[in-house]
């Protein structure tokens, strides 16, 4: 399986730290409970990796893309999370 980079990773971390406690709120309200892979779609969704991502966010949304466009963005996706050294939640 495919390993996003250590950019790439940085950059869902730091858009986690920006964002993640709106969207457990968000959870919250809702009565819902989080999945890790809807929470590290909602950091790469909406261009939040390039608003919140750092100095590589761009990069990693572009890195993202590129799988997206070879194998499909269900699997980039889960590539993506699997990439992750820890779930986000």
């Amino acid at each position: 399986m495919h390993k996003f980079s250590a950019l790439f990773v940085q950059a869902i971390h730091n858009t986690w730290q920006a964002i993640g406690s709106d969207l457990l709120q968000s959870y919250e309200a809702s009565g819902e409970e989080p999945e890790n892979d809807a929470v590290v779609e909602g950091c790469i969704d909406a261009d939040h990796i390039v608003v919140y991502g750092g100095e590589h966010g761009k990069a990693a949304q572009d890195e993202f893309r590129a799988r997206s466009k070879e194998v499909g963005y269900a699997r980039a996706l889960q590539e993506a999370v699997k990439s992750l050294p820890y779930p986000l939640v």
